[in-house]
């Protein structure tokens, strides 16, 4: 099984993924989203399909002394989960925020009934339930729309 950075010739198994994992995008909104983004985005591949995706943003924050790694998304395909794939990935994860200097890495997961498998899963990994998440929308958003950014 071997890790890689993500492509543009991923976006299809990477909006496959994301839908699976609660986001629906179409191709073309992910391959937008592939080109504009500054996280280190990672697959696994089975077959000549990816079956695997972890995206680590990292930031510096006034709270830390040094950057802080998000796993902001970790998604295996249904039909290949429970064979250490999420592991896999977590691990190099890891590996790429201490090369960056991460102080930790945290990830959020929705507080709902079909996350409880995840939820076991982030915990047999090493992370640790630690905070509340608060969230709301901002108005009038959409990074997805042509003229973001030209404001």
């Amino acid at each position: 099984m071997q890790v890689r950075s993500a492509g543009e010739r991923d976006a299809g198994g990477i909006a496959e993924l994301l839908c699976e994992l609660g986001y629906p995008t179409d191709v073309s909104t992910t391959l937008k989203r592939l080109r504009r983004s500054a996280e280190l985005v990672l697959v696994v591949e089975h077959e000549d399909r990816v079956i695997g995706l972890a995206a680590l943003a990292i930031s510096r924050t006034l709270t830390h002394a040094g950057p802080i790694g998000r796993l902001t998304a970790l998604v295996v395909s249904a039909a290949h989960r429970r064979h250490g794939i999420a592991r896999v990935l977590v691990t190099t994860v890891l590996e790429r925020a201490e090369r960056r200097g991460c102080e930790e890495l945290e990830l959020t997961s929705g507080v709902r009934p079909e996350r409880e498998a995840a939820h076991a899963c982030y915990e047999a990994l090493g992370f640790e339930r630690s905070s509340y998440r608060y969230w709301r929308p901002v108005p009038s958003h959409d990074p997805d729309s042509a003229s973001a950014g030209a404001h």
